[in-house]
């Protein structure tokens, strides 16, 4: 103010180190340097920055140390490192057995060891197995229907021969025998005979066997030796039989008359189905001898009901021993087919 004394310079500070002034109250706590989360408060003055954090359970374990594997010193035990791993010792190649390989002993839990010997397979079993049985069982279906058709297709144009017009015979697929006689043909209810004849399986088994080069050889054993064999005394019955029902498919309704015109045609019949006419000569003999006795009444024949019958007798060739052995096996067949 005006008129006040006037005031003198501060002297300077005297020289000498620099010393800070006192903090004070209100000042600002110094800031420390980071620390871990567990670690322990910066200290001022302190020769580290922070002090090390104490072993925390969820940090990592510390890695393990394993020992040296290099001996320090001749003759130094090493002790073998627990987490080092096997060498690779590639497969011995050994020769294959007889038997092939098989599987090594496996413990079965609950059961003592086994050993399967078989070696393993790249077949599905279970499906080969199966298509076999399916293989087995079209062929149990389709083989009769095709060695049926075969002599159907054969003995068809003897049938037609004796007929004279278009007719068939069929022979059994699955059944050996259909009916009670050895053939039939049926009519249906206006009085119209079938244009086929239904035969049983010993008779279409008989012309089966006849229509062979071996069946039409063994026939000439009948104006031979006599000696025939069982298959030739089937194909006499089975021809005979046909020629038979033929002769109903002709329009010959009374059993005995188609009895007569049949034994009459054996020499006809012999010769569709490629046989001499003396083999048909004594076919039509052991028809009216060996066979036509074990018939039914309303089918037997006299020299009455049957004129031609004096005529077979009469022309069949050979020895009388011989047609007598022929006559008693005929019969003898003929029965056991018929019945």
């Amino acid at each position: 103010p005006a008129g006040a004394a006037p005031v003198a310079p501060a002297p300077p500070p005297p020289a000498g180190p620099y010393v800070p002034p006192a903090a004070a109250p209100y000042d600002a706590a110094p800031v420390a340097p980071y620390a871990p989360q567990h670690g322990a408060p910066y200290a001022p003055g302190s020769a580290a920055p922070y002090a090390p954090a104490p072993a925390s359970p969820y940090d990592a374990p510390p890695a393990p140390t394993y020992p040296a594997t290099t001996a320090p010193y001749p003759g130094a035990v090493v002790p073998a490192d627990p987490y080092a791993q096997p060498a690779h010792t590639p497969p011995q190649h050994q020769p294959l057995p007889a038997g092939g390989y098989s599987t090594p002993p496996v413990d079965l839990p609950g059961g003592p060891t086994s050993r399967i010997s078989r070696p393993v397979s790249g077949w599905n079993v279970p499906a080969v197995g199966m298509l076999i049985l399916f293989l087995i069982a079209l062929g149990a279906v389709l083989w009769p229907q095709y060695r049926a058709r075969s002599t159907e297709h054969e003995v068809k144009p003897l049938v037609v021969g004796l007929v004279g017009h278009e007719a068939w015979a069929r022979c059994p697929r699955y059944i050996t025998s259909v009916f009670t006689y050895v053939g039939a043909v049926t009519m249906d209810g206006k009085g119209k005979l079938s244009d086929h004849t239904e035969l049983t399986g010993p008779i279409c088994k008989g012309l089966r066997h006849l229509y062979t080069p071996a069946g039409r050889a063994e026939m000439a054993c009948l104006v031979t030796t006599g000696d025939c064999s069982q298959t030739a005394l089937d194909s006499v019955v089975a021809l005979s039989t046909i020629t038979h029902e033929s002769m109903h498919l002709r329009g010959v309704l009374d059993e005995g008359q188609a009895e007569c015109t049949s034994v009459a045609a054996a020499v006809q019949a012999a010769k569709l189905a490629g046989l001499t006419e003396n083999e048909g000569r004594m076919i039509g003999y052991l028809h009216l001898l060996g066979m036509n006795p074990d018939t039914p009444p309303q089918y037997h024949l006299t020299p009455t009901n049957c004129p031609s019958a004096i005529d077979t007798v009469r022309n069949a060739p050979g020895d009388d021993a011989v047609k007598e052995h022929l006559i008693s096996e005929v019969a003898r067949t003929w029965r056991d087919i018929a019945t």
